[in-house]
């Protein structure tokens, strides 16, 4: 793309944002909309099966509503036209965005607000809709313009091959960036499980934070997968000399956890995840109350059964008090009536007697 041009007699192309081994990112007014949206334009590289299967993709990420979740409003397709995917505009920029021209690494107590967020949208997406990422890293969270995180690319990882923001990343099996990428997506790229996303999530994490990959070779610049010897999040940055303040116990702990070999290692949802790293903080800041992330529309009909199960009984039970109380009340009640009807000689009162006898 070469602009600025008009697309599809549509969007005005105003500024590029950023371009990738799939295509290019450009900011665009949309002139029947009246307003600015992200175009996300294909590359000539892509193939017809490829594009099919992303515009399959587009429909289901278009069924995605979360506060938390940049949302994607069409793709487009015209012959003598590069294919495009339009998208909300987040003038923000990526995390990966604010920390290159800042070239520093982020204190949890910054960075907290926005993983909480994170984790809500990646919750609701795994619950509610059973949609995994498959390529979260730094470049896909999303800033909007009241500095809210908002998730991008959720369902278009699959057919999109590679970080729109680093040519350079090496992509497996058009599934996922390497550095961030599970064992068992290295071992079976085409796997999709939640478990997968949470790794991912863990390994942004430490890269934010740290400033570097968890797992990495410095000496050969080069990724490796090295358990045994990764170091914490707060010893990455003490020997590296990076940050001001101390990463929290329960930080390490939770990155640790998402960065184990074995899935059933990691933390079971997202939900567990925004615990270990300290949800309840987040939500008593927010709201002056506890509340963990939002609980998807399944546990909350389980428990509002489990809530109407409780009440029937609990009224059933008050009838029945009620009831054994109005019987004991009204025993009391006949035995007393019936003392008053009695009566008791006294030493004043004569004896009835009967005529005729002495």
């Amino acid at each position: 793309m070469s602009g600025p041009s008009l697309y599809l007699d549509r969007y005005q192309l105003l500024k590029h944002l950023g371009k990738g081994g799939t295509g290019e990112v450009w900011l665009a007014h949309d002139l029947e909309l009246k307003g600015d949206v992200a175009l996300k334009f294909l590359s000539k590289s892509f193939s017809e099966k490829d594009t099919d299967m992303l515009r399959r993709e587009t429909k289901n990420a278009r069924l995605l509503s979360h506060r938390h979740i940049l949302p994607v409003y069409d793709f487009h397709s015209q012959k003598d036209h590069p294919a495009a995917i339009s998208m909300e505009y987040a003038p923000g920029g990526s995390l990966a965005d604010l920390a290159s021209r800042e070239k520093r690494v982020f204190e949890v107590s910054e960075l907290s607000d926005w993983i909480m967020q994170a984790c809500e949208g990646f919750a609701y997406a795994h619950d509610e809709s059973g949609i995994v990422h498959r390529d979260i890293k730094p470049g896909n969270l999303m800033l909007d313009a009241t500095n809210s995180l908002k998730v991008a690319d959720f369902g278009l990882s699959a057919p999109l091959a590679a970080s729109l923001d680093d040519e350079s990343e090496k992509v497996i099996g058009r599934r996922m960036t390497m550095h961030f990428a599970s064992p068992q997506l290295i071992w079976n790229p085409y796997e999709s499980h939640y478990l997968n996303d949470i790794f991912a999530l863990g390994v942004t994490i430490f890269v934010l934070v740290a400033g570097s990959y968890p797992f990495d070779d410095p000496k050969n610049n080069r990724w490796k997968w090295d358990p045994d010897n990764l170091l914490s999040m707060s010893k990455r940055r003490q020997k590296r000399g990076w940050g001001e303040e101390p990463v929290p116990q329960s930080w390490d702990y939770a990155v640790a956890k998402c960065l184990a070999e074995d899935p059933a290692d990691r933390p079971a949802n997202m939900r567990e995840l925004a615990d270990l790293l300290g949800a309840d903080d987040y939500y008593q800041r927010k709201s002056g109350k506890y509340s963990t992330v939002p609980i998807p529309a399944a546990e909350k009909e389980s428990k509002k059964d489990r809530r109407n199960f409780a009440r029937s009984i609990l009224i059933i039970l008050v009838f029945l008090v009620t009831g054994v109380l109005a019987g004991v009340l009204w025993g009391a009640f006949q035995k007393q009536s019936n003392e008053d009807f009695e009566t008791t000689p006294t030493k004043e009162a004569q004896p009835y007697q009967i005529i005729g006898e002495e």
